[in-house]
């Protein structure tokens, strides 16, 4: 978090990307911040074995993973504040 600007405004988003790795299928669900035109990536979970979309409750996983990540304390150092 620490390479992405302060300052407004930010969006999330969530994107499913499934690879092919031989016969070997790879679905990964990711949960970035958008700013100026850039995705900064901030957390993924790989969903094995899986074919096809993600479900609601991977998806709220993910949102709650994130959550639990800001909401968090560094110990030590200055928390920014302001609008995510």
């Amino acid at each position: 978090m620490k390479l992405i600007p302060f300052e407004d405004p930010y969006h999330l988003l969530m994107d499913l990307t499934e690879w092919d790795f031989g016969t070997f299928r790879i679905n990964n669900l990711a949960l970035g911040i958008v700013y100026k035109g850039c995705v900064f990536p901030v957390l993924f979970t790989m969903l094995l074995p899986k074919n096809g979309n993600s479900n609601t409750d991977e998806r709220v996983h993910l949102s709650s993973a994130l959550s639990t990540l800001l909401d968090a304390k560094p110990y030590g150092h200055c928390w920014p504040t302001g609008n995510l």
